[in-house]
C-alpha cells in the first residue's frame, strides 16, 4: 500500500473517529524514525472506555495485523501474530485493563521494524459501531548492507552495441531505507560515472533467504531494485561494470559495492576508408591496379567486392590484373560486422584509358619493331653475301672460259698449220 493510499485511509478513519460517539482510540509508537529489526512499542490507548468487557481490541502495521485484546470485565488476555523467526512480537496488557470501572485502557505490542514505512493503528468494534486511531507513520532507516548487479539472463558478460540503448540492467540493494543512492561505474577510474540514467526503481520482499545473507533465514527481507538505461560507448569495451549505493541521509557517506560484470562493445562498421584514397581511379589498358577496403570494426568485420552485382572477391584487398577497358565500371565494397549484423558499402569508379598507347603496349610493339628490323637487316645481310657469293662465282667460271677458249685457238692453229702442210705437200706433189 502507497502512502497515498494510506494517508486517504486515515482521513476517512479518522473522520469515523471524529463523528462516532461513545470511546475514542489513539495510538502512540516510541520513535518514529528506527533502524531495520529495532523494537518498536506501539501502544493503543483506549479513552473513555469505563464499562468496555468481552471486546477485543486490534493493533495494526499497514494491512498486518501484530496482535489483539481481548477485554474482559477485570482482565485482558494478549494474543500476537510473528511471521516468521525474525519478528518476534510480544503483545502485553497495560493500565487499565484489569478493571471494567477504568475509563482509559491501553495495550502495547512490540514489534521489531522490517518494512521500509510503517503506519501503527488500532481499531475496535463495541456495541455495533467500529472504532478507528489515528495512523502513526514510522519509517524505516537501515543503511546500504548489501547490493547486486544483474542483466538480461543473468550472463557474466555484458554485450552492447555502441550508441544502441541498454535497458536490462537492474541494480538490487538489501537492507536500505530511506531509498539509497545508486549510480552506475565502471572500474576504471578514469571512467568513473557511465552515460546511464535510471529508468524506474521499485521495492519487493524475499521472503527465506535474503540478497544481502544468503545463508540466513529472514522472514521479511526488503529489496529496493533500481533499473538503469545504458548508452555504450567503444571505450567501455573491455570494461568492467558495477553498481555503487549508499545511504547519506543516515549520514554514512560509505558505499557498498556490487559484483562486477565484464561489458563487450560491439561496434562499426562506420566510415569506409580506401587505400590508396582516390575520388576516381584512372588506369591504361592492360596496367594493373590494387585497393584496399577498410574500417573500424569490434569484432573484425568481414569484406567483399562486387562488380556489377556479382561478388568477385571475399577479403577487403581488390587487385585487378592487366585491366582492359571492359574492366571499366563501379566497384562496391561491403563491410559486415559478424556481430550484430551491421553493413556499411563504398563505391569507388575505374576508369580505363585505351585512346592512347600504354606503357605496356608501347613495349610490346618496340619488341615488335625490333624483331621486324632484325629480321630485314639479316635478310639484307643475306642477300648482299649471297650476290658476292655469286660474283664470285660467275668470274671464276669466266675465266675458266676464257682459258679453254685460248686452247681451242692453238688446237684450231694446230690443225690449220697441219692442213696448211698437207695442202703444202699436195701442192708439191703436183
Amino acid at each position: 500500500m502507497d502512502a497515498s493510499s494510506v494517508y486517504f485511509i486515515g482521513v476517512l478513519f479518522s473522520g469515523m473517529f471524529l463523528c462516532s460517539a461513545g470511546i475514542s482510540l489513539s495510538v502512540k509508537v516510541s520513535t518514529e524514525t528506527a533502524k531495520r529489526n529495532q523494537k518498536v512499542t506501539v501502544t493503543c490507548t483506549l479513552q473513555d472506555s469505563r464499562g468496555l468487557v468481552n471486546t477485543a481490541i486490534y493493533v495494526h502495521t499497514n494491512n498486518y495485523r501484530m496482535a489483539y485484546f481481548y477485554q474482559r470485565t477485570s482482565s485482558c488476555n494478549s494474543n500476537v501474530y510473528n511471521r516468521g523467526t525474525a519478528t518476534e512480537n510480544v503483545g502485553f496488557c497495560g493500565s487499565g485493563t484489569n478493571s471494567s470501572e477504568s475509563s482509559s485502557k491501553e495495550y502495547t505490542v512490540i514489534t521489531k521494524t522490517q518494512y521500509d514505512t510503517v503506519y501503527s493503528y488500532c481499531k475496535t468494534t463495541y456495541r455495533g459501531n467500529t472504532y478507528y486511531s489515528n495512523f502513526v507513520p514510522l519509517s524505516l532507516l537501515n543503511k546500504v548492507e548489501c547490493a547486486s548487479l544483474t542483466i538480461s539472463g543473468s550472463g557474466a558478460v555484458l554485450k552492447v552495441t555502441e550508441g544502441k540503448e541498454y535497458n536490462y540492467i537492474t541494480c538490487s540493494t538489501g537492507g536500505a531505507s530511506p531509498e539509497p543512492e545508486v549510480t552506475l561505474k565502471l572500474n576504471d577510474t578514469s571512467l568513473s560515472y557511465l552515460s546511464a540514467r535510471k529508468s524506474s526503481t521499485y521495492s519487493s520482499h524475499q521472503n527465506g533467504l535474503t540478497l544481502c545473507s544468503p545463508r540466513k533465514y529472514d522472514g521479511y527481507s526488503p529489496r529496493r531494485n533500481t533499473n538503469f538505461v545504458y548508452t555504450p560507448s567503444r571505450r567501455h569495451d573491455g570494461q568492467y561494470v558495477y553498481c555503487s549505493a549508499k545511504n547519506s541521509e543516515m549520514g554514512i557517506d560509505e558505499e557498498v559495492s556490487s559484483n562486477k560484470i565484464r561489458v563487450v562493445v560491439q561496434y562499426g562498421p562506420a566510415d569506409i576508408t580506401f587505400i590508396p584514397d582516390e575520388v576516381f581511379y584512372t588506369v591504361q589498358e592492360f596496367e594493373s591496379l590494387t585497393v584496399t577496403c577498410f574500417t573500424e570494426c569490434n569484432p573484425n568485420c568481414t569484406y567483399t567486392w562486387a562488380y556489377q552485382g556479382q561478388t568477385i572477391v571475399y577479403e577487403n584487398r581488390l587487385f585487378l590484373h592487366e585491366v582492359t577497358r571492359l574492366d571499366a565500371g563501379y566497384y562496391n565494397c561491403t563491410a559486415r560486422n559478424p556481430g550484430h549484423g551491421v553493413t556499411a558499402k563504398r563505391s569507388l569508379k575505374l576508369r580505363v584509358q585505351y585512346g592512347s598507347l600504354s606503357t605496356g603496349a608501347e613495349i610490346g610493339i618496340g619488341l615488335a619493331v625490333g624483331v621486324v628490323v632484325m629480321s630485314v637487316v639479316a635478310v639484307l645481310i643475306y642477300c648482299v653475301v649471297r650476290r658476292k657469293t655469286q660474283r664470285r662465282n660467275r668470274t671464276k667460271s669466266g675465266s675458266e672460259r676464257h682459258t679453254y677458249a685460248n686452247t681451242g685457238m692453238q688446237n684450231l692453229s694446230s690443225r690449220q698449220s697441219a692442213t696448211d702442210e698437207v695442202m703444202y705437200e699436195d701442192l708439191s706433189g703436183k
